[in-house]
């Protein structure tokens, strides 16, 4: 069974323009699997967030039951770093690079 995933057309439009090709699949993969462990979102934001943040580490990370607004908040600026620079995204490597330029780090609050 594949969960229904609904976002709007903002959510959808940063999602493609942070994601190559093949990484948006695995996003859309990895959405489904939030679904699936009964993983929510305060917003799309969110879970964009936590699959940048799982494929920056490039780790397995158990995620909470809930993603936490320092998840939307790490996607946010990353995007904000994207569109600053007018890149490209066409690997996930530019995305660390960025980050690494600006210093971008996951903020991690209680």
């Amino acid at each position: 069974d594949i969960p229904l995933i609904a976002m709007s057309i903002y959510d959808l439009e940063t999602a493609i323009s942070l994601l190559s090709q093949d990484d948006f699949f695995d996003y859309i993969g990895f959405r489904a699997d939030c679904a699936i462990r009964k993983i929510y979102g305060v917003s799309e934001m969110s879970y964009i967030g936590a699959y940048l943040y799982k494929r920056m580490y490039d780790m397995t990370y158990q995620f909470p039951a809930a993603l936490g607004r320092n998840y939307a908040q790490y996607a946010d600026m990353i995007v904000k770093a994207v569109h600053e620079e007018k890149a490209e995204i066409n690997s996930f490597s530019n995305i660390k690079d960025i980050c690494q330029k600006h210093k971008i780090i996951f903020p991690n609050f209680t």
